[in-house]
């Protein structure tokens, strides 16, 4: 009732409500478009950073025009017309990409949103018309089927596309769930409050899955480079450099590699996460190149596995 106790009669409990929505429970949008909840919060339905229940209202967030409560999970759209979801997504309810519910407001549709994920929830070889026949085709479907990365449009997964920083971090703290951490800070210049990669970029830096720059940026648009993805995949590793192959034997370009990239392409090599590009007859490992979704994936792919062995 959000009155805190029962009641077997009706009660007033707020003043300028607009509107209201029902699941298991409460979402109330008030005249000033302030949005408050109240009621069960396992899947943190209720917007305010933890799953614990709450039975008085509690105020979620302001500026909001509209509201929808489902059976676990909510959504708002704000007054710029950006739309906000939140709570249970294990059949990826929340449009955001991943399965794992999150219990802070995120934006998944605005101007500024990209294509971080799309609309293909099955991830199905037969529903993809652009990866047949691709040399991470089994990758791919594998991955999308478990919801951790899916196309960038219906039947699209645009394997050739490169993935951002930002896109990068919501998939890897997606995948290891921790992408959910209440943060109540902004470590990076470029990364505030309100913006859709805010907790992921935050999570994956809290648990030094990524780093920013030295400059104090994340840098959350650019497209991560094939070294840079070698080194956080080394460190979620979490292993020693064996030191049992040469780069040099098996590269043309190795001195092309960033100092401190070194020793995380080392580890990948060594661990099968990630090949080179053969051009013209040679292998090259290309480090400083965007990394394409397709090779992400394949790395992402041979890393599960290699954890799950």
């Amino acid at each position: 009732m959000g009155l805190g106790g029962n009641s077997t009669q009706p009660e007033k409990l707020i003043d300028g409500v607009m509107s209201a929505s029902v699941g298991t429970h409460t979402l109330v949008l008030k005249e000033n478009g302030d949005l408050l909840a109240y009621g069960e919060n396992d899947f943190g339905q209720l917007g305010i950073g933890n799953n614990i229940d709450s039975p008085v209202l509690q105020l979620v967030m302001s500026g909001v025009k509209s509201i929808a409560a489902g059976y676990w999970h909510s959504m708002a759209v704000k007054e710029n017309g950006d739309l906000w979801v939140w709570g249970y997504n294990h059949k990826g309810e929340l449009g955001n990409g991943i399965r794992t519910y999150s219990a802070t407001p995120n934006v998944v549709l605005s101007e500024e949103t990209p294509e971080i994920t799309g609309s293909n929830p099955s991830g199905l070889a037969e529903d993809f018309t652009d990866i047949k026949g691709h040399w991470a085709e089994k990758y791919i479907c594998e991955i999308a089927s478990r919801g951790i990365l899916n196309g960038t449009a219906p039947e699209i997964f645009a394997p050739q596309k490169h993935i951002t920083r930002a896109q990068c971090a919501a998939v890897l703290t997606g995948y290891l769930n921790i992408g959910d951490n209440v943060i109540n800070t902004e470590s990076f210049k470029d990364v505030k409050r309100g913006a859709w990669y805010y907790k992921y970029v935050e999570s994956a830096k809290s648990k030094a899955v990524m780093q920013g720059k030295s400059d104090g940026t994340f840098d959350p648009d650019e497209p991560i480079k094939r070294e840079d993805a070698a080194l956080l995949f080394s460190r979620m590793l979490s292993v020693k450099l064996m030191g049992t192959v040469n780069l040099k034997e098996k590269f043309f370009d190795t001195e092309k590699i960033s100092p401190y990239a070194q020793e995380g392409i080392q580890i990948c090599v060594e661990f099968g996460l990630i090949s080179g590009r053969t051009i013209n007859g040679r292998n090259y490992i290309r480090p400083r190149d965007s990394i394409t979704r397709a090779e992400f994936v394949a790395m992402l792919h041979r890393f599960i596995d290699e954890m799950n062995e």
